[in-house]
């Protein structure tokens, strides 16, 4: 159900993507085919499923091997025309005596080379023994005790403040419940317990906590920190704390993070720059086109297109560009190499197309100028036509995402009631 209606859901987006032309549903085709076949994949798939489960679901379920646990398998119970899940436990196979007291043995086995750990005797243990959880490749379960508990943690360490006399050996009953199956056996034997040597690491952390525990007794307003530990010197130093490695970091990112800011800024004020003397162009074209068509001269249809711009209190690039062609002809530069420059600081290519078109007829007379100017006219308004209908696509391209989001929301309103309302 819920396949189809996402399926459904596509369907109605693909469906707005083409009623906004077919240069957006381009755009994504490729992708959208490949979600058509996931589509297509995922409702064939779940109405497989339904089809196996009504009608060709097994009756008879493999037990599963030893060591492997037991499996749950979820189905639907049907009876008098009511259906229920129901959740069925099958055990895993079950161990035979003599298998099961063959694998405890080879759990005791297993215990002996692992159990001390980085020790070397059960007469002196003095750092962390190994307690494994399982033996014999996870068939024997094991379940570990100690006798006093209070000197031997469950996770295998010693608690050396709790030995009374650090100095000699403390003797712990190790007690072990092997568990195969049905099948059972506690493993017992004694250990020495002792505190590490100081040249160690859990020794040296003892007797360290020893002395500061030692110094912290003293009722003085000032404590001393120990030079010696058990006759060995001692040297304390502070811990950096980094703020400045911190703060010379910041520096840097916030420095990366300015430059690519104002990388990022200058890239959208150029294009912003570039829109709007697109804008500007087609007001140029349309202006030069009137007053050329009305027998005036291209030098004087600069001035007077000039004129006009510098009637409004407003700025704008592209007209800018037509204030430096005057005063660079006024200025003493012939018109030819002023147009000339227009097209060299041109940075969008309309710029240069302009120029090349009144050098061209500059150089050949001015027959038929009016005609080229009529015709690059029309060429601007159906490029401006364009661009209106790709910024409208763009727009109802964003919607998209927001459109989906509805869709789960509208899916998730029909579908979780419905869930609830199952009885487990």
């Amino acid at each position: 159900m819920v396949s189809v209606l996402l399926f459904l859901g596509m369907v109605i987006i693909l469906s707005v993507l083409k009623s906004h032309g077919n240069a957006t549903l381009d755009k994504y085709r490729k992708p959208v085919r490949w979600i058509i076949v996931l589509e297509c994949l995922g409702i064939a798939l779940t109405f497989g499923e339904i089809v196996y489960n009504k009608w060709f679901t097994p009756t008879e379920i493999e037990r599963p091997k030893q060591g492997e646990g037991n499996l749950i398998e979820s189905f639907l119970l049907e009876k008098d025309g009511e259906q229920q899940e129901v959740f069925v436990e099958i055990e895993e196979e079950k161990y035979s005596e003599e298998e099961a007291l063959s694998y405890i043995e080879e759990a005791k086995q297993e215990i002996d080379e692992t159990f001390l750990g980085e020790n070397t005797s059960l007469d002196t243990v003095y750092s962390k023994v190994h307690l494994g959880e399982t033996y014999a490749d996870g068939r024997v379960e094991a379940s570990w005790t100690f006798s006093p508990a209070k000197y031997v943690n469950l996770d295998g360490t010693i608690n050396y403040e709790k030995l009374e006399n650090p100095k000699e050996g403390t003797l712990v009953q190790v007690e072990c419940e092997l568990n195969c199956g049905d099948y059972g056996e506690i493993y017992r034997f004694p250990m020495s317990v002792w505190v590490a040597d100081l040249t160690t690491k859990e020794g040296f952390q003892y007797y360290l906590e020893k002395s500061l525990a030692k110094m912290n007794e003293e009722v003085t307003e000032k404590v001393t920190l120990p030079e010696e530990i058990e006759g060995i010197p001692i040297v304390w130093h502070g811990v950096n704390s980094n703020r400045g490695l911190i703060i010379s970091v910041m520096g840097i990112i916030a420095l990366v993070g300015l430059l690519i800011g104002d990388k990022e800024e200058k890239r959208r004020e150029k294009k912003r720059l570039e829109e709007r003397m697109r804008m500007d162009y087609a007001d140029i074209v349309e202006k030069l086109s009137l007053y050329v068509a009305a027998g005036i001269g291209i030098k004087n249809s600069f001035q007077r297109v000039l004129a006009q711009y510098d009637s409004k209190d407003v700025f704008r690039p592209g007209f800018e560009e037509v204030r430096i062609v005057c005063r660079e002809m006024e200025s003493g530069v012939s018109e030819v190499e002023a147009y000339e420059h227009l097209g060299q600081r041109a940075v969008i290519p309309e710029y240069r197309k302009l120029s090349l078109l009144i050098l061209q007829n500059v150089k050949r007379g001015t027959e038929g100028i009016a005609a080229a100017f009529e015709k690059e006219e029309m060429e601007v308004f159906l490029m401006r036509k364009n661009r209106v209908r790709t910024a409208g696509e763009e727009a109802s391209t964003k919607l998209i995402f927001p459109m989906m989001g509805l869709l789960v929301m509208v899916i998730v309103v029909m579908i979780v009631p419905a869930l609830m309302n199952i009885e487990v």
